[in-house]
């Protein structure tokens, strides 16, 4: 195991997300390669694999916030790293859908690390809550 290249991956995830937490919430997303393949588990409206940042970011990430009075806030997160591999677990809290219904999220994303972007996404998260947001009636 290269323990450089895992500290470097690690630290890198590691410093998106303190920033995230101090309210630059975009900070995570400019760490995705232009080329990123970013695979959304499931059978969600998102559901898929996106083969570019802006791809993603059009088709998964603006569609999910367009549904919601506020995005979940970072809550707390955990880091497993080995090599150019990072495990980034966390918690979304005080998401509100359009309708007023909560949407509090918990996400695994699996990430490949290599020249200081992300260069692959697996995300897995509670994917029926995500089919709640795109299935929500308003109130």
């Amino acid at each position: 195991m290269d323990h450089g290249a895992s500290s470097g991956a690690r630290n890198l995830v590691e410093n998106a997300m303190k920033a995230w937490a101090a309210g630059d919430d975009a900070a995570f997303w400019r760490l995705l390669a232009d080329d990123v393949e970013y695979t959304v588990i499931g059978t969600t409206p998102v559901s898929g694999t996106y083969h570019s940042r802006r791809s993603f970011i059009d088709g998964a990430l603006h569609p999910m916030t367009a549904l919601m009075q506020q995005g979940p806030q970072l809550a707390h997160y955990d880091i497993i790293a080995e090599g150019s591999r990072v495990v980034l677990m966390w918690s979304g809290t005080n998401g509100v859908m359009k309708n007023g219904a909560p949407y509090n999220n918990d996400y695994c994303w699996v990430l490949d690390v290599t020249d200081g972007k992300i260069r692959k996404v697996r995300a897995y998260l509670d994917t029926e809550l995500v089919n709640q947001l795109f299935n929500q009636t308003t109130k």
